[in-house]
């Protein structure tokens, strides 16, 4: 049984329009970076609309009506700050064993407006609560160390509550994460979503 249910960062996502992108530079360092801000800002976009859809619902599932077998794998994005106006974007892949109840997964491809990562963040620990109902279906920790173009090491350590959406086909996530770098750290929100 699904239910209507305000998922208001992906909402505000999904009204992003496009920021400019930053430009890599020519670096000749062997290391391979996803696409750019703006591609992953026009990809996730799109995403955001097919899972939200035009109103901005999200109709979640509950984890109650998920397979108990089997297993799942939703590709998507992941949106760094203000909901409004992400500060940066990454790819998402989460792995979902339902006979275990275990969701993990990793983000990659990271980029924000003016450069390029590498480098991996963790999405570890997550278990179904299969007696959730409308709270979130499940919780991931968020951890992982990514490298700019420009050399600057990021830490990205928080974490986030999700849903199964549309019959289990799509998944969202929203938290707070700490991003550090060059001794200092902020706390910005996290938002993750995808589609098998």
């Amino acid at each position: 049984m699904t239910y209507a249910f305000r998922f208001a960062a992906l909402a505000a996502t999904v009204a992003l329009s496009a920021c400019s992108s930053g430009g890599g530079g020519g670096s000749s360092t062997p290391v391979s970076y996803g696409p750019s801000f703006q591609t992953l800002s026009n990809s996730s976009g799109t995403l955001a609309r097919n899972i939200v859809g035009s109103d901005g619902v999200l109709n979640v599932t509950r984890p109650s009506a998920l397979p108990t077998a089997g297993s799942a794998t939703y590709n998507g994005f992941a949106a760094v700050g203000d909901p409004a106006n992400p500060q940066a974007f990454g790819t998402m892949q989460l792995g979902v064993d339902f006979g275990s109840n275990r969701v993990g997964g990793s983000i990659n491809n990271v980029a924000d407006i003016e450069q390029r990562y590498s480098g991996s963040i963790a999405l570890t620990n997550g278990v179904i609560r299969r007696n959730a109902g409308l709270n979130p279906a499940f919780n991931l920790d968020v951890n992982g160390t990514i490298v700019g173009e420009d050399s600057t090491r990021v830490r990205i350590n928080g974490d986030a509550d999700g849903v199964f959406a549309n019959g289990g086909k799509s998944v969202a996530a929203t938290g707070d994460v700490s991003v550090g770098a060059n001794g200092t750290s902020v706390r910005r929100d996290i938002n993750l979503y995808g589609a098998r």
